[in-house]
């Protein structure tokens, strides 16, 4: 089954080692928070008509709105530094959309951020991506009900009874 947690995690296998990854808003300023982190936050969603996805039978597709919030902290401890770590994260967070998700995800912009509170040294920045997931119906075939049963069992025995077609 499609989800967005689904997509999440497999987004997150694909990130540098070592990145701390955290779902919610609550985190985005939290002091649980490591350097090179990144915060998924979900936002708004709209419903379009099913796009079928590597050979996925869907019947609607979400389309998900979602903020990457990054805290990164350069290696040379310079304000430069730390701008590279964050276009470092940034990169490989489209990289690992690209490679998970493929085309129904779209980068819809990013603002830098001037880090606060448990965060004041580094950088932070806000990535904002929409990604498309499918609404799929279930694997499980509906139960059966009784008039399609006498209806099966009497097409079978030619028992029909009724109005003939026209």
């Amino acid at each position: 089954m499609a989800s967005l947690t689904t997509i999440l995690t497999s987004v997150n296998a694909n990130l540098p080692a070592g990145t701390q990854v955290l779902f919610g808003e609550k985190y985005v300023s939290s002091n649980l928070l490591r350097p090179n982190s990144v915060v998924w936050v979900p936002g708004q969603e709209s419903f379009t008509p099913a796009r079928n996805m590597r050979g996925m039978r869907a019947i609607r597709t979400r389309v998900v709105s979602l903020q990457a919030n990054l805290w990164c902290i350069g290696t040379d401890g310079t304000p430069e530094g730390d701008m590279k770590a964050v276009e470092a994260m940034i990169d490989a967070i489209i990289v690992a959309f690209e490679r998970v998700v493929g085309g129904p995800y779209d980068v819809t912009g990013g603002m830098w951020d001037a880090p606060t509170g448990p965060m004041s040294k580094g950088r932070s920045y806000v990535l904002s991506l929409t990604v498309e997931v499918p609404v799929l119906l279930p694997q499980t075939r509906a139960p059966v009900t009784k008039v399609e049963q006498e209806t099966a069992l009497a097409l079978r025995t030619g028992d029909v009874t009724g109005v003939p077609a026209p």
